[in-house]
Formats: structure tokens, C-alpha cells, sequence
């Protein structure tokens, strides 16, 4: 890897760190918990592909986080939204067919996509990079 293509991928690499800190400042600063935070447990589910716009997708995930208990308590976002359940309902987790504290809802086959699409665009840069080298030295 030249240094055109470390310094691009370094450059994506920050902008995805600074964008999750900003997603995590902004999800902090938007909970508002209730006075009885003690009886409750609280998480955010994310979905890499934006699946919480599509109301139906939305309500197909809120159903299947309702047999764990869970509630919707705010949207961020259509990659993010939050969700509470009473303390006392992990006594259910064990009959569960999921993980009741999973935090990504896309399905396997999507993070295979997601992840094939990263490294297609590394290789786009990569590549591109290595032509304008050659173009480079070619002068």
C-alpha cells in the first residue's frame, strides 16, 4: 500500500470514529430517563442498513424485542432507537430463541454485505491510488 492509499484509509477510519463518538454524544445526551431508572435496564439497537424507516421492518423488530420484554421508549434516528424493560424480566431470557441484549438487529446475510461493500471500496482506493502513482512517475 502506498502512502496515498494508507493516508486515505486512515482518513475514512477517522471520519467512522469521529462520527460513532458523535452518535454516542448525541444518544447521551438525549436520555432523559424517568425518576424510577433503578426498576429499569435500557439499551439501543442499531441497524447498519437503516432498517428502522421502513415501519413494518421497525415493527417486525420491536415485536421480536417485545417477547424479551422490551419497549420502545425513543427513535434517533432510522439507524438507532431506544429501548427499556423492567429489571425483573431477565427471569425470561433463558426461554428466549435470541440474544435479549443483542444490540445490531440486521440479519447475518446483511453484515456479509455490509462487509463486502467495505472492503470493495478499499480496493477502489487502493487501486485508484496505486494508478495515479503510476501516472505520477510516469510524468
Amino acid at each position: 500500500m502506498n502512502a496515498a492509499a494508507g493516508a486515505a484509509a486512515a482518513g475514512a477510519a477517522a471520519a467512522a470514529a469521529a462520527q460513532q463518538q458523535i452518535n454516542q454524544m448525541e444518544e447521551h445526551e438525549m436520555t432523559n430517563y424517568p425518576v424510577d431508572v433503578d426498576n429499569w435496564e435500557f439499551k439501543i439497537i442499531r441497524s447498519s442498513f437503516g432498517n428502522f424507516a421502513n415501519q413494518e421492518r421497525r415493527e417486525e423488530i420491536l415485536a421480536k424485542e417485545a417477547e424479551a420484554k422490551w419497549e420502545l421508549v425513543e427513535v434517533f434516528d432510522h439507524a438507532r432507537i431506544r429501548l427499556r424493560r423492567p429489571i425483573s424480566a431477565k427471569q425470561l431470557d433463558g426461554k428466549l430463541d435470541f440474544d435479549p441484549y443483542r444490540t445490531l438487529v440486521d440479519n447475518n446475510i446483511s453484515i456479509n454485505y455490509k462487509s463486502v461493500a467495505v472492503i470493495l471500496v478499499v480496493a477502489f482506493m487502493i487501486g485508484g491510488a496505486f494508478i495515479v502513482a503510476l501516472m505520477v512517475e510516469s510524468m
